[in-house]
């Protein structure tokens, strides 16, 4: 049993080490990275950080959640389809649900933010507990502002609470206007979704989040179910070579 233990804390003590301690991690989504460009589709590329994006649009687009890129540029139907999305934001890519058609399977042609009123949602699914967000918004108009809100879901699809847009701080609605909100406490929540509903054009950009870090005590524990699973696999190999 003596010499168990000690193969299973070798296992895990290097991974623990780097875990146990550690406070509450923040994750931004700019939508910005070199794989990422004007009409790009969004959806797993950000697989590898825990995150699953996807979008629902309520009119005849498909549901797609799209890059749009809000540097500052002339209006031109093909390129910049709604000058109202471009500006001195400083924001690079923001995210849109994309409203035609024109798509192949990992970009669309003709990236353009689906207008309908409400227009869908975007959704943001992470594979750990959130504890806060904030976000910006670009070029939300004040009549889209209705039943615009956003939307909180825990691991088993719940929705455990929601905030509209019109009740978001210092925030200003209309043609070409960028906001930042402040962070948004999700504490005790257990939300592991986000639902940003629509309720007209527009986009978004920098989803910030900070995540529940594990207890001391769980992260040893899930780690020592680790080792034990790998020192099983490791000692079944050798039973079999032999």
């Amino acid at each position: 049993m003596k010499n168990l233990t000690k193969k299973l804390l070798a296992v895990a003590l290097p991974v623990s080490a780097l875990t146990i301690g550690s406070g509450a991690n923040a994750l931004t989504l700019t939508f910005d990275e070199d794989f990422i460009d004007h009409g790009t589709i969004i959806n797993e590329q950000y697989a590898d950080l825990g995150v699953s994006i996807s979008a629902v649009n309520n009119s005849r687009g498909p549901d797609l959640a799209v890059a749009y890129d809000t540097t500052a540029r002339p209006a031109n139907r093909f390129t910049n389809r709604d000058a109202d999305l471009t500006g001195d934001f400083g924001t690079g890519n923001a995210l849109i649900i994309q409203e035609n058609r024109f798509c192949s399977y990992t970009k669309c042609y003709l990236a353009d933010d689906e207008g309908s009123r409400p227009s869908g949602s975007l959704f943001f699914s992470f594979d750990y507990v959130i504890n806060s967000f904030s976000f910006d918004f670009i070029d939300i108009e004040e009549p889209e502002v209705t039943g615009a809100e956003i939307r909180y879901f825990d691991d088993s699809s719940n929705v455990v609470g929601s905030i509209s847009f019109d009740s978001l701080d210092e925030v200003v609605f209309g043609d070409n206007t960028f906001n930042s909100t402040d962070d948004i406490s999700l504490a005790g929540l257990g939300v592991t979704t986000l639902e940003f509903v629509l309720g007209g054009s527009g986009a978004l950009d920098n989803i910030s989040v900070s995540t529940v870090p594990l207890p001391a005590s769980a992260s040893i524990f899930a780690l020592g179910l680790f080792g034990l699973q790998a020192f099983r696999r490791r000692m079944q190999k050798k039973t079999k070579a032999a």
